[in-house]
C-alpha cells in the first residue's frame, strides 16, 4: 500500500487525486448513510411506534478529470482507473474493493464496489483534460483505520485432578479440558463498534473466541497445519481455511456474526478449545471503526 498524500485516493492499488497523479479530483461527495426504519403512526393516539432501525451504507460520488496533454493520454488514464473500478464486468459474491484516502493526518479505509463510471467528452478532452463521473458503493456504513491491529491469545490447559500436599514450586498445569487465557486490549480505537477477523490456529477442537458480549464458536477439529479464518466484518458468514475451503457450515448456531464487534475502549478476548498439545492459539484482527469520514 502506498503512503497517501493529503487529498489522495487509492482503489485496489491504483492512485488518483494526488499532485502527480494523471487523474485529478474536482469534487467528492461523501456518502450519506440512511436508516431503514420500522416507524408506524399510532392510529388511535398522538405519536409514532418505533421498531428496529438499521443504518444503511451510502455511496461516494466522484467528479474527476484526466490530467494529460493529449486525448490518448486521457483515454489511457481513464482506462487504468476503469479497469479496477469495473473489474472486467464481473464480480463474484463477496468480492469487494478497498478504497483508501487521506484527509489531513488521517488515512481511512472503506470496503465496497465501484459502480457508475462514465468517461465523458467535452471541448477540453482533446487537450488531455477529460471529465469522469464515478461512484463507489460502501458495503458497510462505517469507515476504518488504515492500520490493522491484532492480538494473539494462546492456550492454557486447566489444572486437573486437584492438588496434593506438599506443593513444590514451580507448579505446572496439565490437562485436556477446555480452557483459555485472555488477551486484554487497552484501547480498541475508533468511535463505532468494530468488527473483527478471527484466525484459529490448530490443533484444537470446539474452538471458541469471545469478547465483551459476543462469542464465535467453531464446532469441527482444526489440524496442526490448518488455520481457519472467520471474517465478521460485513455481517454474513465467511469462514475459510488456509487450503481455500469454505467452512461456513462448521460455525456453531450460537455464533452471531453481527454481534462480533468490539466497543471503543477496553476489551478482553478469551480463547477456549480442546488441545492436547497446548500450542493452539487465536489471533483477533481489527481496524478501528468510525461513523464519519
Amino acid at each position: 500500500m502506498a503512503d497517501l498524500a493529503n487529498g489522495q485516493f487509492e482503489i485496489d492499488g491504483v492512485l488518483f487525486g494526488g499532485v502527480w497523479d494523471n487523474i485529478k479530483i474536482r469534487e467528492v461527495t461523501f456518502p450519506e448513510a440512511d436508516w431503514s426504519v420500522q416507524d408506524s403512526d399510532n392510529q388511535f393516539r398522538p405519536g409514532t411506534f418505533m421498531g428496529q432501525d438499521l443504518l444503511r451504507p451510502g455511496e461516494f460520488i466522484f467528479s474527476l478529470v484526466t490530467d494529460g496533454y493529449t486525448m490518448d493520454e486521457a483515454k489511457d488514464a481513464a482506462d487504468r482507473l476503469a479497469a479496477v473500478w469495473q473489474k472486467g464486468g464481473e464480480r463474484k459474491p463477496g468480492q469487494l474493493s478497498v478504497l483508501r484516502y487521506r484527509y489531513g493526518n488521517r488515512t481511512r479505509v472503506v470496503y465496497g464496489r465501484g459502480r457508475q463510471f462514465i468517461h465523458q467528452f467535452d471541448k477540453w478532452s482533446l487537450s488531455g483534460a477529460s471529465p469522469i463521473t464515478a461512484s463507489f458503493k460502501m458495503v458497510t456504513p462505517f469507515y476504518f483505520d488504515d492500520t490493522e491491529r491484532y492480538v494473539d491469545v494462546g492456550y492454557t490447559p486447566p489444572v486437573t485432578g486437584g492438588l496434593v500436599a506438599p506443593l513444590v514450586a514451580p507448579l505446572t498445569a496439565a490437562g485436556t479440558g477446555a480452557s483459555g487465557v485472555g488477551g486484554f486490549i487497552s484501547n480498541v480505537g475508533g468511535t463505532a463498534p468494530t468488527p473483527v477477523v478471527i484466525e484459529l490456529h490448530g490443533p484444537t477442537r470446539y474452538a471458541t473466541v469471545s469478547g465483551d458480549g459476543w462469542r464465535v464458536e467453531y464446532d469441527q477439529p482444526i489440524a496442526h497445519d490448518q488455520v481457519v479464518t472467520i471474517d465478521c466484518r460485513f455481517g454474513y458468514a465467511l469462514a475459510y481455511d488456509n487450503f481455500g475451503r469454505i467452512c461456513n457450515g462448521n460455525l456453531s448456531w450460537k455464533t452471531n456474526l453481527l454481534s462480533a464487534r468490539m466497543t471503543p475502549g477496553t476489551e478482553t478476548i478469551t480463547y477456549r478449545g480442546y488441545d492436547l498439545t497446548g500450542t493452539s492459539r487465536a489471533r483477533v484482527r481489527w481496524r478501528g471503526a468510525y461513523h464519519t469520514y
